[in-house]
């Protein structure tokens, strides 16, 4: 009877449920937006179960293995059963640190990502306060020019006129008004003024 049932089955193939185990194991540690820990209570789940039937429930197909594979030589044997559940802890272990190491990696990667998509916004920001900046300093036919094409920093700007005329002007007692400082308001009323003759003579 124990012959007929160690060719059948049972007795060949106990080992495959631990296999069966490793690669639910597997397939835990691959678990992605799954917490390290998380995923380690359940390997601990699988390894516990799996050890418990190895040892206990299915002693005695393994026992029976172990007297048909190793009937001749008994002396260095380690029973299947224990053999099989150290192995499972062992193929834990591992894949909790590779799935850790993974979970490390992608984390690290996210924020990589998350900081090259702040750096692009603010190289996009600094370009806007750029070109509004080169726009409100130069006229604006001058700033299209710049802005618009892909200009070499040797390059010059410049147009040609048949008549131009420089104007120079000066403005009584300025020094006056820009050193007293209860009319000046810190030299802002100084540019207020500057701005509107200036914007006067663009105009």
């Amino acid at each position: 009877m124990l012959e007929s049932l160690g060719d059948r089955g049972c007795a060949e193939n106990p080992k495959y449920y631990s296999f069966m185990a490793v690669m639910s194991l597997i397939a835990t540690a691959m678990l992605v937006q799954v917490s390290h820990l998380i995923k380690l209570g359940l390997m601990v789940l699988v390894v516990t179960a799996t050890g418990a039937v190895n040892i206990y429930s299915w002693r005695d197909i393994y026992d029976l293995y172990d007297f048909i594979q190793f009937s001749s030589d008994r002396t260095s044997m380690v029973a299947s059963k224990y053999l099989m559940t150290i192995m499972i802890i062992v193929m834990m272990i591992s894949f909790y640190f590779f799935a850790r190491h993974l979970e490390r990696q992608s984390r690290t990667l996210f924020l990589w990502k998350i900081g090259v998509h702040d750096q692009k916004e603010r190289v996009f920001e600094m370009r806007r306060w750029n070109e509004a900046l080169v726009t409100n300093m130069l006229p604006e036919h001058v700033a299209k020019h710049f802005l618009g094409t892909k200009m070499r920093d040797e390059e010059l700007y410049s147009q040609s006129y048949d008549e131009t005329g420089v104007m120079f002007a000066s403005i009584p007692n300025f020094s006056d008004f820009y050193t007293e400082e209860s009319i000046n308001n810190g030299g802002i009323e100084c540019l207020r003024i500057l701005n509107e003759i200036i914007s006067d003579f663009d105009s």
